[in-house]
């Protein structure tokens, strides 16, 4: 990356060969070409013009080519206007030309008069500026005086402890002890990249009380107390520190607690791009290529100019992370500090300290997506449906009628009672789908670190939750699988964490292999349900049994170890069915002998499960499917009987 120093405007580059580009910006879409590349370089100060240098970086032109820059507006959106740098005639199609080509972004420079038929800034790189917390703060007033569908600021209940930074002593707070019931505070949510230089134990717990070791604080615990003290609240929430780490109940009562923790709080901080808690996220950022200043004109010979940026594009550490995805889902508002700029969302949509603004309904990286929209948990649980496409602020499913009550009756009047549920447990299985690609630095805190979204779209009509599912819709939930690409991980064998028939049972990546969630046609039947948490206080978190009795058409069916991988798999002949066993158990095993029970039919394709008996009972170690219809899979289709199975 380029050494940034400065905004984006006082460092772009600009030359005698940039100046020959006039971009009309009352057009909707252009071309203009530069020149032939051999006679370009031939020009005074061609060595330092930074349009031929990125040109030449990506492509193989000869003196020959013709350079051709194009500009256009992106897919006819006001404000996000893109440029293309290659040779003439370039097509994207042509697979030997695709990569030769430089894209950028372009913006208006600040204070300049092209910002007025291109409304649009230039990243804002200083982050941890004035200037930046002054456009949060702005961004905040906003949100909480003028969004009706999101909170105000008059202070919420406080956690069980908070750290006061409004004083040159720092120090944590009981919350309770004080006397002290409601109030505002951010919390932060980062990386904690191994273990952390300053936690609350039971040993410094009294010492925090009466102050905390400010100078000790790694670089992102320090740059969270700055942002805290530039949007002028007192209190923040952080949990290497607000939680006693080595007390079992603490930290059961505290994560129990999470979600209103996060759901309660004015804002919280994301430290986007901090891999560690020692890397800090205010640094001010740069930029992969030195941004180009081009001449602009428009409306009737005004002149202006305009920015051509190339933005990096960085996968931030904190969408890695299993714990960092109930912190955004349950955030009311989200101030990230990302790796180009500071971007901040709430329910009413997303702004940004300069740069191209992502559409509101556009994926976010790491996070849940369910039919194109950014998956969101506040508005399902707020609003019991998900943001509509077409309309900025409108709901999928007439959600007014669900706010107000009328939901029900809606539904039983157009015949559609189920469909508001069955949203809501296809968006929870986006939302797993998309946690369990994350790593987590605990493996036992599979159903701790998501336990906080669970609990805020747990309502009655979903029926019990299950550590991992809902009992609402139970049968087509249990068709998930080891996702494709996932290795084989052993099954977690210290402590009870999920009965077999949960994805939580096991570690890595899962994917619900459902395609029709509301025209699926479940041919088994549920007999029985029991899970048991350890505690009332436990229930989305541990458990200590399960068990689920199905009564459903079934085969069986002998595995084999497969001579190259020693893995099990289906004999040769039933080349149709798909099985994907759930963990790595049975590498010394030469053969098995296994239950196939069908669940349902969804798109012409029968799914089940594949289950081992062991002492009367059964448990699940895998997925199958196979062709509904066909001669391939004939034979195996016709041995099907009734059976019940109890699986725990």
């Amino acid at each position: 990356m380029t050494a940034t120093i400065g905004s984006v405007s006082e460092i772009a580059h600009s030359c005698s060969i940039c100046d020959q580009v006039v971009v009309n910006l009352d057009e909707r879409v252009q071309s203009h070409i530069l020149g032939q590349l051999g006679e370009l370089k031939k020009q005074a100060g061609a060595e330092k013009c930074e349009l031929l240098r990125q040109f030449v970086s990506i492509t193989k032109a000869s003196p020959e080519t013709n350079v051709e820059l194009r500009i256009g507006r992106y897919r006819n959106r006001k404000n996000d206007v893109r440029a293309l740098l290659a040779r003439e005639g370039w097509d994207e199609d042509d697979e030997e030309q695709s990569q030769e080509a430089q894209y950028f972004h372009v913006y208006a420079p600040e204070n300049d008069l092209s910002f007025k038929v291109l409304p649009i800034q230039p990243p804002g790189l200083d982050i941890g500026s004035e200037r930046a917390f002054s456009k949060a703060r702005q961004w905040l007033k906003t949100c909480c005086n003028k969004h009706s569908g999101c909170t105000g600021s008059q202070g919420s209940p406080l956690p069980t402890r908070v750290i006061d930074v409004s004083g040159e002593k720092i120090r944590l707070v009981d919350t309770r002890a004080e006397g002290l019931k409601r109030g505002k505070y951010v919390t932060l949510s980062y990386c904690w990249g191994g273990p952390q230089p300053v936690t609350t134990t039971k040993a410094t717990l009294e010492q925090h009380l009466q102050v905390l070791p400010a100078g000790e604080f790694p670089q992102t615990i320090k740059d969270a107390i700055t942002v805290t003290r530039a949007l002028k609240v007192k209190y923040v929430w952080i949990d290497a520190i607000c939680i006693v780490q080595d007390d079992p109940e603490d930290k059961v009562v505290e994560i129990s607690r999470m979600t209103d923790i996060y759901n309660l709080s004015y804002v919280t901080i994301s430290a986007s791009t901090a891999l560690t808690c020692r890397d800090g996220f205010l640094q001010t950022r740069k930029l992969e290529k030195n941004p180009v200043r081009l001449r602009a004109e428009f409306s009737r010979n005004k002149r202006g100019s305009v920015l051509l940026v190339t933005d990096p594009v960085n996968d931030e550490p904190i969408h890695k992370r299993g714990w960092t995805m109930q912190e955004h889902l349950l955030a009311p508002r989200l101030l990230m500090f990302g790796s180009l700029c500071m971007e901040f969302r709430c329910l009413k949509g997303n702004e940004q300290d300069g740069g191209t603004i992502l559409p509101f309904d556009a994926q976010q990286s790491g996070m849940p997506v369910m039919e194109g929209r950014v998956a969101s948990v506040l508005y399902t649980a707020k609003y019991g449906g998900v943001p509509d496409a077409r309309h900025r602020n409108v709901l999928k499913r007439n959600t007014f009628l669900y706010r107000t009550g009328l939901m029900s009756l809606a539904l039983r009047m157009t015949g559609e009672q189920n469909e508001q549920q069955i949203i809501v447990i296809e968006q929870w299985t986006k939302i797993v789908e998309a946690y369990t690609e994350r790593a987590l630095g605990v493996l036992d805190d599979r159903l701790n670190a998501i336990s906080g979204i669970a609990k805020k779209m747990h309502r009655p009509e979903l029926g019990e939750y299950l550590g991992g599912l809902f009992s609402y819709l139970l049968l087509p939930q249990l068709m998930w699988s080891r996702a494709e690409g996932q290795t084989p991980l052993p099954r977690p064998s210290h402590g009870y964490r999920a009965p077999s028939w949960i994805w939580a049972s096991i570690d890595g990546q899962v994917t619900f292999m459902n395609r029709m969630w509301s025209t699926a046609k479940v041919t088994a039947s549920l007999v029985e349900l029991k899970i048991q948490p350890k505690s009332e206080m436990e229930k989305y978190t541990e458990y200590v049994s399960g068990m689920v009795r199905i009564s459903g058409n079934a085969t069986t069916l002998k595995l084999a170890a497969d001579p190259a991988t020693g893995e099990l798999v289906a004999p040769q002949s039933h080349p149709n069915l798909s099985l994907i066993l759930d963990a790595q158990e049975f590498q010394n095993v030469s053969s098995l002998d296994v239950y196939l029970l069908q669940i349902l039919h969804d798109s012409g394709v029968i799914r089940g499960l594949v289950l081992q008996e062991k002492d009367g009972t059964f448990r699940r170690i895998g997925y199958c499917d196979l062709p509904q219809y066909g001669d391939g899979a004939a034979k195996l289709r016709e041995g099907w009987f009734e059976k019940e199975f109890s699986i725990v």
